[in-house]
């Protein structure tokens, strides 16, 4: 995947000498590399995009003010900070990311003082973790130990959460075993890119995506062909697509194979009334399982 957020060394240089009287004068008036002022603060908590803002909000909850970087709306992939952006990541007592493959630029602002959910995580070369259940507790885990270490006042409720959170994961677990067991066809074959590899690998499913690397790689004739031949080949009745993605491509294909088109959701791109309602990476993990139980006529 390309990494369009990436910052360059010469930019950082420039927004960092500009930022470096203001931040020295925190520094200095905080006496210690604390993230809170007063005991009886909520802890202020930045985060990336919405898939660490998701996991974290599960265990803090309302015990802590939660916000993104990057509002609803915004192409994760291709973000790339304004120097707004680089100075409120500076000052975040809290900043949660995925991990420095998926988002750079995070790490080359805040480098030891960013908290990558991933940390310590095997990737095996994907970068959507979170579509393997096991990997999104162990983000969330990591999660937990950090906002413990700055409030162990908050540990009991925070390590309680966190064992709702196991429970609720171990369930989805069992619904994907359970719903993926008996279904007619096992071939995924996705409008997008290369996101739900693991999730499909998990299940004994074949995941076939129209693009094999990165969202911003546009895919060949030869390619929208032979995903053509295929459906109409293997008689397959739905395609499924993904929430940022132009609708255009997926309507075509489904046009010239008369399929229908279903969703499979990232959890990266939100629209504003999803992130209104809260809707959480259980909520969003489950429609998944439910398009896919369609798509592939699971009994």
């Amino acid at each position: 995947m390309k990494n369009k957020g990436a910052l360059n060394l010469f930019k950082l240089a420039a927004v960092f000498f500009t930022m470096t009287a203001s931040l020295t004068f925190c520094a200095c008036t905080k006496g210690q590399d604390a993230p809170r002022t007063n005991s009886q603060e909520k802890p202020q908590i930045l985060t990336s995009s919405y898939v660490p803002y998701t996991l974290v909000k599960n265990i803090i909850k309302d015990k802590a003010d939660i916000s993104m970087l990057m509002p609803p709306g915004v192409e994760p992939h291709s973000f790339e900070p304004l120097p707004k952006d680089i100075l409120k990541v500076a000052k975040a007592p809290f900043f949660f990311y995925v991990d420095r493959k998926l988002e750079p630029w995070a790490y080359e602002i805040k480098k030891d003082k960013a908290l990558a959910l991933a940390k310590g995580i095997t990737n095996n070369s994907y970068t959507h973790l979170w579509m393997d259940f096991d990997k999104a507790f162990l983000m969330t885990k990591n999660a937990t130990y950090d906002l413990q270490k700055f409030y162990p006042e908050l540990e009991p409720y925070l390590n309680a959460n966190l064992i709702v959170f196991e429970k609720e994961i171990n369930k989805l677990k069992e619904a994907y075993t359970n719903g993926l067991k008996n279904c007619r066809f096992r071939d995924i074959y996705h409008i997008g890119h290369l996101a739900f590899e693991e999730l499909a690998q998990n299940y004994k499913l074949n995941f076939k995506p129209l693009v094999n690397s990165s969202e911003s790689q546009e895919p060949s004739p030869k390619d929208i062909l032979e995903m053509i031949k295929q459906i109409k080949e293997r008689n397959i009745k739905y395609i499924f697509t993904e929430e940022a993605l132009p609708p255009e491509m997926a309507a075509l294909i489904a046009a010239q194979t008369n399929t229908q088109i279903l969703m499979l959701y990232t959890i990266e791109h939100i629209t504003k009334e999803e992130f209104d309602r809260q809707i959480t990476y259980q909520d969003f993990m489950y429609k998944n399982l439910e398009n896919l139980k369609i798509g592939l006529e699971c009994k």
